[in-house]
């Protein structure tokens, strides 16, 4: 049995009711805790990921099979991280990650290859020239994971989406 994770500000407020599928189910008020918690995205620093409450959240909504929501609170991550810096390609992969996810979801399995494969790109390209683990992230098993999940896709409609770990 797993320990239980320290409660984080990313974990004190409650999930949507359903994650949101584009064309299967209403689009979320841009007032609902995901839109606030990523309009109040500190600048990208990953020396202080832990205490980015908009990083944190965007894993909390991936890991539960939230893809729209996770890349909407990325987004905002992605945005307010230094240009060409690692971190931002890490954070732009992700997005991705969860973007060929949702398209996974909605049976559009061309598209869903071809981000998996944009995302292992970039999380490899945050990989390049620096340590092994960023924000959190060990980036050779984020980049294990995404190239596997990559090669199931064209296989099978049912692949899960690569688990993302953080090491607390």
């Amino acid at each position: 049995m797993r320990p239980k994770r320290p409660s984080s500000p990313a974990d004190e407020w409650q999930l949507p009711s359903e994650p949101y599928t584009p064309g299967r189910s209403p689009r979320p008020d841009e007032d609902d805790d995901v839109h606030r918690i990523g309009r109040a995205a500190p600048v990208t620093d990953p020396a202080l990921w832990q205490s980015n409450v908009a990083w944190l959240a965007g894993i909390r909504l991936y890991r539960e099979g939230y893809f729209w929501e996770a890349h909407e609170v990325w987004e905002k991550v992605w945005m307010k991280a230094r240009p060409n810096s690692r971190e931002r390609l890490l954070v732009q992969g992700l997005i991705q990650l969860a973007n060929s996810a949702l398209k996974q979801r909605m049976g559009q399995h061309r598209a869903a290859v071809r981000l998996a494969k944009l995302a292992l790109a970039l999380t490899e390209g945050a990989a390049i020239g620096g340590e092994l683990e960023l924000m959190g992230v060990d980036l050779q098993a984020l980049n294990r994971r995404t190239r596997a999940y990559a090669e199931q896709l064209p296989t099978t409609i049912e692949a899960p989406h690569p688990p993302l770990q953080v090491n607390a």
